[in-house]
Formats: C-alpha cells, structure tokens, sequence
C-alpha cells in the first residue's frame, strides 16, 4: 500500500477532497493523510513524510531539509503550474520525481487579464468608489484614454501570452512581446512584434507580464525598468509575484512612471496587507491570486495533478503530464 501525504492550502481544503479520493481509491491501492498547510508543524510533516511514498500539495516547500525527512518519497506531485516551490536539483539528488499540471487555467488567466486592463483603462474603481460616496461625475477622473490603437507588449509569449494577445487584438491593440524563445516567424504569424526590452520601455502603453520566475526574472520589474519607462504605461502582473519589486513599483506609480497598475499576486503568497505600500490607490487594483480560479480551471487542475502522481507511482512515466525525472529512474 502507497503512503501519500496530502498538504493543502485553504482553498483546496474547501472542495472537501471527494475528487482526489475518488480517483485514488480507483487508481491506486493507498493511504492519504490529508494535513493543511496553514497549521501543520515542520514537526507533524516530517513525521508524517518519514513512511510516505508521495507527496501531494499546492504551496508547500520541498527543500533539501524535508527531502532528508522523507527517505521513501518517490514523487512530488504538485497542483499547480511550475517548480518554483520545489528545490529541483536537490529532489533528483533524492532519486524524486517532481510533477506539475503543464495547462489547466489558460483562458482563465487570459480572461482576468483583460479584465483588470479594461477596469484600469476605464478608471473602473475610482468611479465605483465615487459613487458609493454619493458622487455622480462622468469627468471625476483625470486619466481617460481609448484602449483602441494602443500598445500592448507581453513580457514572456507562452500560452497565457498567446491566449491574451488573441484577445487584446479583437479590441485594436498593436501588440508586441518580449520573448527570448520565439522566433521572429513564429511570432509574426501570431500577428506579434518582438521587440527589446529597452523597444518595450519606449513604446508600451500596457505591459503585462506573464514570465516565469527564474533567478533571471526575479524583481525583473524594479525602478531601474520603471524609471525607464516613457509613455506611463499600465502594468499588469499575471505571472509571478517575485519578479516585480513592490516597493520599486510603489515609488514608480508616486513618480508617475507608471500611470495604474493591475496585480493578481504579490510577492508573498500569504501576504501581509496591513501598510503595504500598493494597497489604498485609486489606480491598483490588487486580486488574491485569483487569475486561475473557475469551476472548471479548478476541478482539472485537481485531476491532472492526481493523475500524474498516480501514473509517477506506477511508473507509467510517458502518461504524466509534465515531470522531471531523477537520473537513475
């Protein structure tokens, strides 16, 4: 019988874990200890992942540390997209492999995106707060522009960046990239200019940023960028909450290097809201890392991600869905 720990986060831990049951119990002959993440000591996990063959979870950290703690462990399997929470090298060092659902909340992301462009273009809260002060004024705004002609430019051209690129064009916008892996065919035939990041600097009306965080990208958006910038764009994050620097953006929205700024995380996952400095503002808003989440985003990504953990236990390897292997399996 597999041992299978299972460290959830709140909002996991609100689906009740039928889905993930269900499929173990039909899949797989194996025990599930289900801790949350929130209130599980290092202690309790530890002493839970001495005997576990998986572990199953969306934010915990796996280190070298719980690596050491967890002799049996053949697989991470993780609920969401990328490693980032994973010490990778460390996990093949400890003959683990480590999985991640590759795509399940594309159009979902796509979709929030538009939505916080267009709230922002349209000076969508302070007009909300103005009228829930009782004030009625069309022209209480001072920035009001048509999003029509305007210059988008994706900092990262993935799927996410492709699906919002399809979108932004059906509203007029010129939109360019910023990408080191597509070719300037691939991205002309996707009707995208690639353009530098200095070109980006200059140009951009809205910049949306949806690359993964590498030590490359890390506070990639800092007030070096910012204060580079020449039409006061706004600027979008939907990708990775380490690669914008908060308190650079704060200072660049006070120069007016930046005009709004749309953000769906920050820099912590758990973030501590009392003063930050983004939060208050007329022109951010802010949304609790919520780009992924539909009914339907959620209940796959749910299922992709205890498929492959399934399918890493029974070393049917060519069905996950996107792993990285240890050296010696």
């Amino acid at each position: 019988m597999f041992q299978i720990v299972a460290v959830y986060s709140p909002v996991l831990l609100k689906q009740g874990f039928t889905v993930e049951k269900e499929l173990f119990d039909r899949e797989l002959d194996a025990q599930v200890t289900l801790l949350p993440h929130k209130t599980v000591t290092r202690e309790e996990l530890y002493q839970h992942l001495a005997e576990a063959d998986a572990l199953f979870t969306d934010y915990q950290q796996v280190d070298t540390e719980l690596l050491e703690h967890a002799p049996r462990l053949q697989c991470v399997s993780l609920l969401s997209t990328g490693y980032n929470v994973v010490d990778v090298p460390a996990a093949q060092k400890a003959g683990v492999a480590v999985c991640h659902v590759r795509e399940y909340c594309t159009q979902e992301v796509a979709e929030h995106t538009m939505a916080l462009m267009l709230a922002l273009v349209r000076n969508l809260r302070p007009y909300v707060m103005a009228v829930e002060q009782g004030i009625w004024e069309f022209d209480r705004v001072s920035r009001a522009s048509r999003l029509e002609g305007q210059t988008l430019c994706l900092f990262g051209l993935g799927k996410i960046s492709r699906a919002v690129a399809r979108r932004a064009q059906a509203f007029g916008l010129h939109v360019t990239a910023v990408s080191q892996h597509t070719s300037q065919e691939e991205a002309q035939k996707l009707g995208i200019q690639l353009v530098t990041p200095q070109q980006a600097q200059e140009t951009a009306d809205i910049i949306s940023n949806h690359m993964a965080l590498t030590p490359e990208t890390y506070h990639y958006f800092n007030r070096e960028f910012f204060s580079g910038l020449q039409r006061a764009p706004i600027f979008l994050n939907l990708g990775r909450g380490g690669s914008v620097n908060e308190t650079d953006l704060a200072e660049a929205l006070d120069q007016g290097w930046v005009s709004a700024a749309g953000l769906d995380l920050l820099w912590k996952e758990n973030p501590e809201l009392a003063g930050h400095p983004l939060l208050g503002r007329e022109n951010v808003i802010i949304t609790p890392h919520a780009g992924f989440y539909s009914e339907t985003s959620l209940r796959e990504m749910i299922r992709i991600a205890c498929e492959n953990l399934i399918y890493c236990l029974r070393r049917e390897d060519d069905r996950v869905d996107d792993y990285v292997l240890p050296p010696n399996r």
